[in-house]
């Protein structure tokens, strides 16, 4: 399995030393998933020059890890990823259009050139020519339960795409200064399902897929998040694999907290609650 992830922080920043605990719990499950005999490579997609590169050099070791450079020229803002609703109804209105544009410039220009390195991160993974290809946030924690569940499930004849899909978990939480975790820090709870798109079953956090050759056009034409991945996949008869029992953690920084309010959404952890507490541990300690 092959995980690419896309990078991104302002200097030697909170982010920045997050990433390199999220890098580093990597590299310990990597080493215990192989008595699983599951084999873990990395592609990092950075964008900090020397100070990305080296930090992918001082962890990921093994030669099948890469790292490459991304000119980014949009830093990332609060909500800025986040485009505004367009009004099809609308489309043949000029003035609408226009102002819907001028509006949303500075999101649609972050937007695309986040597509573009996701492309560049799918393209360089999948010339790995693993069995399975992986997106993952540069800020999520995954559960190495799912790697074991995704191994268990896999059918090479079968064309399959896999993530965390709903009724999992995904905890929302708030990472300070001293870069500790623990339930305090969780700001929400999300079964992992989309009210607007009932037709998904992935959350985000990570998505991947297999047999990338019988659909590299579609990669070819256009890079994808994980909602339209699964929709693009789900036209060429690929089938979500699904995980139970399992969840990420999507660790907030600075202004990725923007907007979020701590909120008690009802949902109880006691099946999974002594595997989240092990992986809090994992990472108070790196």
């Amino acid at each position: 399995m092959d995980i690419f992830i896309p990078i991104y922080f302002d200097g030697e920043d909170l982010r920045y030393y997050h990433t390199k605990k999220i890098f580093n719990y990597l590299s310990i499950i990597r080493e215990e998933l192989k008595k699983e005999d599951i084999i873990l490579s990395f592609t990092v997609i950075g964008s900090n020059g020397e100070l990305s590169r080296n930090l992918f050099n001082d962890i990921f070791k093994e030669e099948d890890d890469i790292y490459l450079e991304f000119e980014q020229k949009y830093k990332p803002k609060k909500f800025i990823y986040v485009v505004s609703p367009f009004d099809e109804s609308k489309r043949n209105d000029k003035n609408y259009v226009k102002k819907y544009k001028r509006e949303n410039k500075e999101k649609i220009l972050f937007v695309e050139m986040l597509d573009k390195k996701f492309y560049l991160g799918w393209m360089e993974s999948m010339k790995k020519k693993k069995d399975i290809s992986f997106l993952m946030g540069s800020n999520d924690l995954i559960s190495k339960s799912f790697f074991i569940q995704v191994k268990d499930n896999f059918n090479p004849s079968e064309k399959q795409i896999y993530g965390i899909n709903r009724k999992n978990y995904c905890l929302f939480m708030q990472v300070d200064n001293k870069l500790k975790l623990s339930m305090d820090n969780v700001l929400s709870i999300w079964n992992c399902q989309y009210e607007n798109h009932p037709k998904i079953n992935l959350a985000g956090g990570i998505v991947g897929l297999n047999n990338f050759e019988l659909v590299k056009d579609l990669f070819e034409k256009e890079s994808w998040n994980e909602i339209a991945l699964e929709y693009e996949l789900q036209k060429k008869d690929f089938k979500t694999t699904f995980v139970k029992k399992t969840y990420y953690l999507n660790i907030k920084t600075d202004n990725d907290l923007s907007g979020f309010i701590k909120t008690n959404t009802g949902i109880k952890l006691e099946r999974i609650k002594d595997e989240i507490k092990n992986t809090f541990s994992i990472y108070n300690k790196i």
